[in-house]
């Protein structure tokens, strides 16, 4: 079992204590935290992250590509997640990354 995260922090329960997850919703917020943190950045677990936030200094042209390998790349040693969708876009500067996995029953959304 793992603590659920919100937004970076443990949900509380309501009766003191924080809310776990098991299953499907673990190995979905697994393959979230994989996708949202840069690798590298986790001491004593190296092999956790995605090179996703280095997609603004990919040439233009190949960035929705970098960014569907580069998100299974993150998930890799996650064989019961699906990657179903890697969308890209470019507001401005900023680039919005939409990413969809399934597990089991459960699917899970993230803009990075």
């Amino acid at each position: 079992m793992e603590l659920a995260l919100k937004n970076g922090d443990y949900v509380p329960d309501g009766k003191g204590e924080f809310l776990t997850l098991s299953g499907a919703e673990e190995t979905l917020q697994r393959a979230l935290i994989r996708l949202s943190v840069k690798q590298g950045a986790l001491p004593g677990a190296l092999g956790i992250g995605s090179r996703l936030h280095r997609l603004h200094t990919a040439p233009p042209a190949g960035r929705q590509g970098r960014a569907s390998a580069w998100a299974a790349e993150a998930r890799h040693d996650a064989e019961d997640i699906a990657l179903r969708q890697v969308g890209l876009s470019q507001d401005g500067d900023a680039l919005r990354l939409h990413v969809r996995l399934v597990s089991g029953n459960l699917s899970a959304e993230v803009l990075l």
